[in-house]
């Protein structure tokens, strides 16, 4: 229930700011657009950060695996699991809908850096989650090849 919480929070938080920002567009309010964009720019820090942060511990797990603590590895691998899991067709298809609708508006607005560092950031948090899905997968298969 808590993960479920967490998501409902973080998606009507997105969408709010993409609300916001159409509405801003389109009603010509600098104020409203300058908000937001300050709130995107909160979005690409933290995307950087938790994306690298998560691609650091996947190649410091295999270090993990001769760990005393069974739960805090088991936590941290499900955690990685949850960031680089494979979202199926319609999720990645409507993500890479509104990565255009918000780009596309912040350009309009005049944030053009800013929708050329989101998009960036958003390419570099699907980089990070390619590496750590590579990763998890080597750190699943040692096991099998160390028993063989």
């Amino acid at each position: 229930m808590k993960k479920f919480i967490c998501k409902l929070i973080s998606e009507i938080i997105h969408y709010g700011l993409i609300s916001s920002l159409i509405l801003a567009v389109v009603t010509e309010n600098n104020s409203l657009l300058n908000i937001t964009a300050a709130a995107f720019w909160i979005i690409i820090f933290l995307a950087c950060f938790f994306g690298s942060a998560y691609l650091v511990i996947s190649y410091g797990i295999k270090h993990l695996k001769h760990s005393k603590h069974e739960k805090a590895r088991g936590d941290g691998v499900a955690a990685l699991e949850r960031f680089s899991e494979q979202k199926n067709i319609f999720s990645r298809m409507w993500r890479w809908l509104r990565l255009a609708v918000v780009t596309s508006f912040l350009a309009y607005g005049g944030w053009v850096f800013t929708a050329v560092c989101y998009v960036l950031a958003s390419l570099f948090v699907c980089l990070c989650a390619s590496l750590v899905r590579d990763n998890l997968s080597k750190f699943n298969e040692q096991p099998a090849q160390a028993m063989a």
